[in-house]
């Protein structure tokens, strides 16, 4: 080992030789120990209390919630069902008064109507039905002996042979909203006699609850036998939970927490008043949790500050014991150039690992240098390999192109004369494109622009366009390069659409335009090649000639569909998919 290496092997010289009574503590001593140690004494008083006082706010939240609610629905229930044993003892005593079923019917409705008199913001009307439901008498002017047999106020007591409620309806002799409540008149023998029934006003049932201090701590609704909801408090029906959650609660009072139809959480219950009625009561939960709120946010305010100090000294222990070390070294690795040695510089007192990998940077800078010139003197050859390859390529091309064109010259017959031009024409496509790929040294792309001007010169020469000047060759090309494997598909595609209107686009020495453009257009290039000249009318120019072949091959090749036109002259436009072509990169870039 070289001096140099038995230096920078130095520092680790210590833990290796350490005694064997010091090996439980070494793994403390790296970045993983400390910061082990650091989080763990600053998490076991957070997670301790705050644990503690989340699961007692938590308990004691759902407890004081509940309990509350409960109380709440006893008072709302016991109010309602003080008010409906009223009106059942009520009836009771009135069942008793058989005599009233064979007294005069003046005197029968006397009776009665003092009693309506009596409760007149209670009962909206009382009568007396007959054992055949007919009416006898009643305390507001009625149909006397009209059949009310067929009606639940009639059959629901004579069936139960006890008290019973019908629905909520609208009075047909007061004109209010009412529920009928009934009881069976019973002789001494135990035979029916009649039925008793009375209108119990629903703006009575509801005018305790509205008309309480305690009204506003509760929602509260009564149902009939048809599910018919009337509000009993100052609730609107959007404060209900969705009808199908109502009909699963349980008549047992059990409570149950879901979110009304406004949104707002309530805790809700039902209860059963009397036979087909029933109470709802929802207790609202966001008043019964702002308590608990109050006190959890009490708790998570002294866990803020505590958490915040442990959070101080783990920042400052780490800054102390991790941070600064591993800056300084990231700092020296920043200010390593390549090609240079790196130079480890940590101290004993910096964590083992920062300390090994000092070295180990150390000893990968040795072998990055070393492998850096190996690698710099294989692209050279492999550039020096490329640029004799693509210019051997380029000179047997033109040899191929020139020996084309001397043979053609030599050719008496026209039609042989041009298929070997055409041919030549192709060729030197292909010398120019190597040509280029070896002058840019790039070999997997070539720069379209500068490429396509000199194609395009190089066409015009084969046609000895510089004697005459009646056919010019403009080029618009963005800065795009394309891969060496699509520039040959692309290279062929422009030779022969170029050649062909050099041939045939201008008869009879016309004069004209040839336009050769290549534009970036969002996800793909467009190209473009049109002249004004008279059109191509040959079967080549609709599509099946060989040229036109060889057109459409090239550009399925590059990914695209060549659309050629022909009404001012020929045009050939094909969309070449951004996979295949990007941006020329700058020196900048």
């Amino acid at each position: 080992m070289s001096s140099e290496g038995r230096a920078e092997a130095g520092p680790v010289a210590p833990a290796d030789s350490g005694k064997s009574s010091d090996r439980p503590w070494r793994f403390f001593r790296g970045v993983r120990g400390r910061l082990l140690v650091l989080v763990a004494i600053a998490t076991i008083p957070v997670l301790g209390t705050a644990g503690g006082h989340a699961w007692v706010n938590h308990d004691r939240a759902r407890d004081f919630t509940r309990q509350t609610a409960l109380v709440i629905r006893e008072g709302a229930v016991a109010r309602q069902a003080a008010m409906l044993d009223s009106t059942e003892e009520l009836l009771a005593g009135l069942a008793r008064r058989t005599d009233l079923l064979t007294a005069t019917p003046d005197a029968c409705a006397s009776a009665l109507q003092a009693l309506v008199a009596l409760f007149r913001d209670r009962y909206a009307n009382i009568w007396l039905m007959d054992k055949n439901g007919r009416l006898v008498c009643s305390g507001l002017p009625g149909a006397i002996g009209r059949d009310y047999s067929m009606t639940r106020t009639f059959q629901a007591p004579v069936s139960s042979r006890r008290f019973a409620l019908a629905e909520f309806i609208e009075g047909e002799l007061s004109g209010q909203r009412v529920i009928p409540a009934a009881s069976p008149m019973v002789n001494d023998d135990g035979t029916l006699a009649g039925v008793a029934a009375v209108s119990l006003r629903l703006d009575y049932l509801a005018s305790p609850a509205r008309n309480t201090a305690a009204a506003a701590a509760y929602d509260a609704w009564l149902l009939d036998r048809r599910g018919t909801a009337l509000t009993i408090t100052h609730a609107g029906a959007s404060v209900l939970p969705p009808a199908t959650r109502l009909a699963s609660l349980q008549n047992d009072g059990a409570m149950v927490e879901w979110a009304g139809l406004d949104g707002h959480p309530h805790l809700w219950s039902i209860a059963v008043l009397a036979p087909d009625l029933r109470m709802v009561v929802g207790v609202p939960a966001d008043a019964l949790y702002v308590v608990a709120g109050s006190q959890l946010l009490d708790r998570l305010l002294e866990l803020a500050a505590f958490l915040t100090i442990c959070i101080l000294a783990i920042l400052f222990g780490a800054e102390v014991s991790v941070s600064r070390p591993m800056r300084q070294l990231a700092k020296r690795v920043h200010d390593w150039a390549p090609g240079q040695l790196f130079k480890p510089a940590s101290r004993t007192s910096d964590p083992d690992e920062v300390v090994a990998l000092d070295l180990a940077l150390a000893r990968a800078s040795s072998v990055i240098a070393d492998r850096e010139k190996a690698l710099r003197a294989a692209i050279g050859q492999r550039d020096l390999l490329m640029a004799e390859i693509h210019h051997r390529v380029k000179n047997n091309l033109q040899i191929i192109a020139s020996l084309l064109s001397m043979q053609a010259a030599r050719l008496e017959e026209p039609r042989a004369s041009l298929e070997l031009g055409i041919a030549r024409d192709r060729v030197q496509a292909l010398a120019t494109l190597h040509r280029h790929l070896y002058l840019d040294q790039s070999y997997r792309s070539i720069a379209m622009r500068p490429f396509l001007e000199e194609l395009c010169r190089q066409l015009g020469d084969a046609m000895d366009l510089r004697s005459d000047d009646r056919i010019s060759v403009t080029i618009d090309a963005d800065p795009i390069e394309i891969s060496s494997d699509s520039a040959i598909s692309l290279a062929l595609l422009v030779t022969e659409a170029v050649s062909n209107a050099l041939r045939h686009g201008f008869p009879n020495e016309r004069r004209g335009t040839i336009a050769v453009s290549l534009k970036r257009q969002g996800d793909h290039a467009l190209l473009r090649i049109a002249d004004d000249g008279v059109g191509i009318a040959t079967a080549g120019a609709r599509g099946s000639g060989l040229g036109m072949q060889l057109i459409r091959g090239f550009a399925h090749h590059l990914g695209g569909e060549a659309t050629v036109t022909h009404e001012h002259g020929t045009e050939i436009t094909l969309g070449i998919p951004m996979d295949v072509v990007s941006p020329v990169k700058t020196a900048a870039a």
